[in-house]
């Protein structure tokens, strides 16, 4: 029997049913043909008003004034409605979770209303099955009402995450950053230990291609849950059990910290083996990373293709000293075979920028590249068993800057230089540069594209060696003069999901 000649009261069942699993393809069914449409009357008012106010989700701001009205001021809040109607975590496709709230006032009324269905819903969980997890201590935390401490209800946001099976964008909790959620105790033994139990238990269930509607099975992008600023930073091990859901594409981190001489959290022990086998494009904004920590980060994503990267110390001194020659030497071993597209700068450092970058070679499909000179000035980096990735900013050997046409691999087609207008580096630019013009087309012969990003207009240069340059670069076709270099567009970075990034 056809569907169309289903009766009536089945066919509303089918797109009711329909219309609960797969909300985003709701309406191409009841747009099918009239017997769809009219099946579908009654429910395309409530289709509506949930996509109108989950499919692009965000908190509501408590900092305007008390929650009056329609909208979700923090995860227990939401999970609380979820509870009363399971549709709603159906309609999430965009989840920008950054300004979840401490507290709701109207928690009591929701515990009143609808409190024995959340019990339902945490006991029928099998993510907190999985993780071995008591769901009357979950409800315990989810509710507990602490006005006087303000504590962050870790427990609701984390369970929020295993109900949501559409969500294609998801920007963290802003709070997480501050650790998880004890700073100053280990994640997998401490305080956060039930909760990361449970979070291990989403990729696994995402990636199982033999469970169906799992949650988070079909996000693509992690967008930054913090602002990028010297004062802001978010620990990179948050992101782990993200990042290793096959599905994600894109990873856009802002502020992340991963050092090896920092603080506990500041760390990063990688808990997989390897990511997404889709990761392909990762940004780290204003990030405070070293070598060892990109290498344990990088060296689990083997189908990287893009990497952005910008450095910038923290406050209290974190990270002031970084090293550039081992940072490039770290990307080439473990994505040099698959990158085309590479970015790193400086923001800040306030110390030395270590070893130089001597070589690229290694990058074998590399194509577009943004460098800035600074990278360049240290002394060249060699790989020793005794070398240390922060030094104490004493060159051993003094700077030696390569020429362009032998630090670049053959493959390059676009290149940019991020400097400013200082004698010094005008000096590092003019030794880059040597040669170029006679052994460009031998050596770079894809390079159609090499634009320098300067600080100032050239109008402005300082001195006659910087006159000197610009005057002879204008000469190369390929070759322009850029406005001053924006990081990663930081606002539009930080900007509501639904605008996207690129």
């Amino acid at each position: 029997m056809g569907l169309l000649n289903l009766p009536i009261e089945i066919l509303h069942n089918i797109v009711e049913s329909f219309g609960e699993t797969f909300p985003h393809d709701f309406e191409s069914l009841a747009t099918t043909c009239k017997d769809t449409y009219a099946a579908s009357g009654k429910f395309l008012a409530k289709h509506n008003r949930l996509r109108k106010q989950y499919r692009r989700f965000e908190y509501v701001d408590l900092d305007n004034g008390p929650y009056e009205g329609e909208g979700e001021a923090t995860a227990a809040r939401l999970l609380f409605h979820i509870a009363m109607d399971p549709q709603i975590a159906y309609y999430i496709e965009h989840a920008d979770f950054k300004w979840d709230d401490a507290f709701d006032e109207t928690m009591a009324a929701l515990m009143a209303e609808s409190g024995d269905k959340l019990k339902r819903l945490l006991q029928e969980s099998p993510y907190l099955q999985a993780a071995g997890q008591d769901p009357e201590e979950w409800y315990k935390e989810i509710t507990e009402m602490d006005r006087d401490n303000y504590r962050y209800k870790y427990h609701a946001s984390v369970f929020l995450l295993t109900l949501l099976p559409n969500v294609r964008e998801l920007a963290l909790p802003a709070v997480w950053l501050l650790g998880f959620p004890n700073p100053d105790h280990p994640m997998e033994t401490g305080p956060g230990a039930p909760l990361l139990a449970v979070l291990d238990t989403i990729p696994l269930r995402a990636n199982d291609p033999k469970v169906s509607g799992a949650a988070l099975s079909h996000l693509e992008a992690i967008y930054p849950n913090e602002r990028f600023a010297y004062q802001q930073k978010c620990f990179l091990e948050i992101y782990q059990p993200f990042l290793a859901i096959n599905s994600v594409r894109r990873f856009f981190g802002g502020g992340c910290i991963a050092r090896e001489h920092g603080f506990r959290l500041e760390w990063f022990t990688p808990r997989y083996n390897v990511y997404s086998s889709n990761l392909t494009h990762v940004e780290l904004g204003c990030a405070c990373i070293d070598a060892t920590g990109l290498e344990r980060f990088v060296s689990r994503i083997p189908a990287l293709k893009s990497l952005r990267f910008s450095y910038e110390a923290k406050r209290c001194g974190r990270g002031r000293r970084w090293d550039a020659g081992a940072v490039m030497a770290v990307v080439e071993k473990e994505a040099g075979g698959t990158l085309e597209d590479l970015s790193i700068s400086v923001i800040s450092t306030y110390g030395s920028t270590g070893t130089g970058i001597v070589s690229m070679q290694g990058f074998a499909k590399l194509r577009t590249l943004e460098l800035d000179i600074r990278s360049l000035k240290g002394p060249p980096y060699i790989s020793e068993p005794d070398q240390s990735n922060e030094l104490d900013g004493r060159l051993r050997d003094g700077p030696a800057v390569p020429r362009l046409v032998n630090l670049l691999p053959s493959s390059i087609e676009s290149l940019e230089l991020i400097t400013d207008m200082t004698d010094e580096k005008a000096g590092c630019l003019q030794k880059l540069l040597r040669d170029y013009k006679t052994e460009k087309e031998a050596r770079l012969p894809h390079l159609s594209h090499f634009l320098i990003r300067v600080e100032a207009t050239p109008d402005d240069a300082n001195g006659q060696m910087w006159k000197a340059i610009v005057d002879e670069l204008l000469t190369l076709k390929e070759v322009s003069i850029g406005r001053p270099f924006v990081v990663f567009e930081k606002a539009h970075c930080y900007g509501k999901l639904s605008r996207g990034l690129r």
